[in-house]
């Protein structure tokens, strides 16, 4: 995991949602590659207000996400930790609706 800023050099071009996973709280935000024009979901926690416990939950998700690959799973491009926040970089899914 990266301890600098991220390799995509990305901008936040507007809150997207906010919620709690299971295994931390975060925002998730619509970010734009500046070069490319490509999007991609940033989700943020913030890793200073938890727990020790709840630290190495949001790590493993991090580390989770980036062995998975499944055309059903969304894509992991990258994580990276930012001012104490976990920054995780996933494939921006355009048009599509999440069915219960």
């Amino acid at each position: 995991m990266k301890s600098r800023s991220s390799c995509l050099n990305i901008k936040t071009s507007g809150l997207w949602a906010t919620g709690t996973t299971a295994s931390s709280s975060g925002q998730v935000f619509l970010v734009e590659h500046i070069r490319t024009g490509k999007r991609f979901v940033s989700k943020k926690i913030p890793i200073r207000v938890l727990g020790e416990s709840e630290q190495r939950g949001a790590l493993q998700e991090a580390n989770l996400l980036k062995n998975l690959k499944h055309v059903h799973i969304v894509e992991y491009i990258e994580s990276f930790i930012e001012n104490n926040t976990l920054v995780i970089i996933m494939e921006y899914c355009s048009g599509l609706l999440i069915r219960r």
